[in-house]
């Protein structure tokens, strides 16, 4: 008998290559199921807005993010943990006019009533759709050419240029209980957001989005990892 000849190397990996290609496919194909089987579609758009210019009608009508970029935006282990014990990410909801209301001394307080409670999902279909999300990468090119280098000052620096000198607090909060209401909080971004995307959205939100509600700030790439080093020291991320 003649003795097996071993396959060489680049022929392994071809071998290896065919076996999970099918494997992939097949877990994306279950993750859009239950995606749809979910009626996740329902508050979220997978794909870009074919809009061409502002429409007030699609910002005051959003009930989720748009996650046609959700493979280069969120990270994929922190979608699979979030979708199973879903914190409010947006204390007012996806259009903050809807839920808030003028408090005492003129503070922006939640009307909680008229906001809709994320459902969860067992770890399994947590991360077959943590899976399918991956796939969607829309203006992927676009994070190419990022550099992120986050810059850490000292805290308190940090967080006065934060609140006073750049006035992200007035929209975001940088701690449970402490910052504006009419943005996403931002003391989780660290852990769900890519370093990439973060820069490239604070660099021109228009661009990633026609109905943000983030206004372009302008900033140059040194002010832009200023703010993601404060991102990252209060996500408690080690530096």
């Amino acid at each position: 008998m003649r003795d097996k000849v071993p396959l060489p190397a680049f022929r392994w990996i071809a071998c290896l290559m065919l076996m999970c290609a099918p494997a992939a496919a097949d877990a994306q194909s279950a993750g859009q199921g239950l995606f749809e089987k979910q009626h996740c579609g329902s508050c979220h758009d997978v794909e870009i807005e074919p809009a061409d210019a502002f429409d007030p009608e699609i910002r005051s009508s959003r009930k989720g993010p748009v996650l046609a970029d959700a493979g280069i935006k969120l990270r994929k282990e922190w979608v699979a943990q979030w979708l199973q014990d879903p914190l409010r990410i947006r204390p007012a909801g996806a259009f903050p006019p809807v839920a808030t209301r003028t408090g005492p001394g003129d503070k922006d307080q939640i009307d909680e009533s008229v906001l809709a409670s994320h459902p969860s999902l067992s770890a399994e279909d947590a991360a077959a759709i943590s899976e399918y999300l991956a796939t969607l990468k829309a203006h992927g090119d676009r994070l190419a050419a990022i550099e992120v280098k986050p810059t850490n000052l000292p805290k308190k620096m940090a967080a006065l240029n934060f609140g006073k000198f750049k006035g992200c607090i007035a929209c975001h909060r940088d701690g449970p209980d402490n910052g504006g209401v009419s943005g996403p909080e931002l003391y989780t971004a660290w852990a769900r957001n890519t370093p990439e995307f973060l820069f490239a959205y604070i660099q021109d939100p228009s661009a990633w989005d026609k109905h943000t509600m983030m206004p372009g700030l302008a900033l140059n790439d040194v002010e832009i990892n200023k703010l993601l080093g404060y991102l990252k020291t209060i996500s408690g991320a080690p530096k």
